[in-house]
């Protein structure tokens, strides 16, 4: 078993291998889901409570909660800019006016309209790659404008991508199903791409196929190798 975790595509390939005469795939799998999707997971557990999700803006009088919905759209980094609009800005306005914690609204202001918000993913990726050596870290951020930080433990981690662990461990198992072979039957589990060194998931394959058969190998270049490898087999006529 092939298991391809990057941070864009999520692949398991099942073959026999040999002589090239005897290579044979048998069953091929994944799922639309990939280390960005835990980078959003891991930035909605965060980040919106540093920006005012939780709390309350009054207006003409009367208290209401700051939208969630901000927050959702915040954390796909595909529809931000959908926030930077000008009836958006002056709805954010308006609510930061009312705000019962301004600094908050202030920052979520300047993420919106300003070039804030590659800097928090990049720092939301940092610490997911961290807690795949760490059981505890924390998360800085740190800006001319605004500033926050807290410490992140791998079990919220885990918890937040739990939905994406269960439907992944699911078509792993289908995919095997389809192969015609049981967990057992498989002899040698190759481990790689950047997402796949996630503890959880590497505990998911230990569990289910036995540690001594996993291998984490060419984690971050696997593809590239493979690719050479193969070219290098048709530019020799094999």
């Amino acid at each position: 078993l092939v298991f391809d975790f990057g941070g864009g595509t999520l692949d398991f390939t099942i073959m026999q291998v040999g002589s090239p005469s005897g290579r044979k795939v048998l069953a091929t799998g994944g799922i639309a889901v990939a280390g960005d999707a835990f980078d959003q997971r891991l930035f909605r557990v965060t980040i919106p409570r540093h920006l005012g999700e939780g709390d309350y803006f009054t207006q003409e009088g009367k208290r209401y909660p700051i939208p969630s919905h901000i927050f959702d759209h915040l954390t796909n980094s595909q529809e931000i800019l959908a926030l930077n609009t000008p009836q958006n800005l002056e709805m954010l306005r308006s609510i930061h006016l009312g705000s019962h914690h301004k600094k908050k609204t202030e920052a979520l202001l300047k993420i919106i309209s300003s070039n804030y918000a590659l800097l928090l993913f990049d720092v939301v990726e940092r610490a997911k790659c961290q807690l795949s050596e760490l059981d505890e870290t924390e998360l800085s951020v740190i800006t001319q404008d605004f500033s926050f930080k807290e410490k992140i433990l791998r079990s919220r981690f885990e918890l937040a991508i739990r939905h994406e662990y269960e439907a992944i461990r699911q078509e792993l198992l289908q995919t095997i199903e389809r192969s015609g072979l049981r967990p057992q039957d498989i002899q040698r589990v190759i481990r790689t791409g950047g997402s796949s060194q996630i503890p959880l998931f590497a505990a998911m394959l230990d569990e289910l196929f036995g540690k001594e058969k996993v291998r984490a190998i060419d984690v971050f270049s696997s593809v590239t190798s493979g690719l050479g490898i193969r070219a290098h087999e048709i530019a020799q006529g094999l």
